[in-house]
């Protein structure tokens, strides 16, 4: 009986043990992530557009809607998924649909993307398409077609480590037409992986643009090289974007957002 009983004691002070570490164990801290919420940019005419994104439950973009604060007028573009995976967006006014461009992935890679234009009776027709060929996992080169399947011009792309470093557009007939050189700072992008954006430097790479070096080989006068500065939040994303020009700043993008 002695014994029966030293031994219910004993698992019953281990059991007490091994309760006691799991009540005590601290919990893991929780991975805080942010993504946009609102983004304000100064556009060539001299308006501000205000664009405030949404998501859905499962963190994927649902929605943006781009105010321009000058004339009220909207532009809404509403992405819609097949487990995960984008399939369409449509791009629409106050007023009417304008747009919609399909999304055709393969091994979770985007492959193609077709752009389509309603006409005012709400009818889409195809107006060109665009074709992402890889390197690895690594975007290589561009094609644009014609709504007839013809090349109109390509681009190839050149990243270093995360980041496009150099763009080029050559005619369908392989002459160069121009180059894009971009430099970088060392933090964190907010629209990497952006669909609107994804054949552009800014939803294609890690950090952020610093530096732009264009060069327009048929004008040769319309070449350019234009720097950006950033401020900062403590969680290294862009608050603020200006373009700095020899003897002056101006203010371009400010961002606000959300954890998740």
């Amino acid at each position: 009986m002695k014994k029966i009983t030293l031994a219910l004691l004993l698992a019953a002070s281990l059991l007490g043990c091994k309760k006691s570490s799991i009540d005590t164990a601290p919990e893991p801290n929780p991975v805080q992530r942010w993504r946009i919420s609102t983004s304000r940019t100064l556009n060539p005419n001299g308006h501000f557009i205000l664009q405030t994104s949404s998501y859905s439950d499962n963190g994927l973009l649902k929605k943006e809607v781009s105010k321009d604060e000058s004339t009220g007028l909207n532009i809404i573009q509403e992405y819609f998924y097949v487990n995960k995976i984008p399939e369409y967006s449509i791009i629409s006014s106050d007023y009417r649909k304008i747009s919609r461009i399909n999304y055709f992935y393969a091994n979770e890679r985007l492959v193609k993307m077709d752009y389509l234009e309603y006409d005012q009776s709400g009818i889409s027709s195809l107006t060109f398409s665009r074709s992402f060929e890889y390197s690895g996992n690594v975007l290589s080169k561009i094609i644009t077609l014609s709504a007839q399947g013809m090349a109109r011009y390509y681009e190839t792309f050149t990243f270093s480590g995360d980041n496009l470093t150099e763009a080029k557009t050559f005619s369908s007939d392989g002459i160069i037409q121009d180059m894009t050189e971009y430099l970088y700072d060392m933090e964190i992008n907010p629209y990497k992986g952006n669909l609107d954006k994804y054949d552009q430097a800014i939803g294609l790479s890690k950090n952020n643009v610093m530096r732009v070096r264009h060069t327009n080989y048929n004008n040769p006068a319309a070449s350019s090289d234009r720097r950006y500065e950033y401020e900062y939040n403590p969680e290294k994303f862009p608050l603020k974007k200006s373009f700095i020009a020899p003897t002056s700043r101006e203010l371009q993008i400010t961002f606000t957002y959300e954890k998740y």
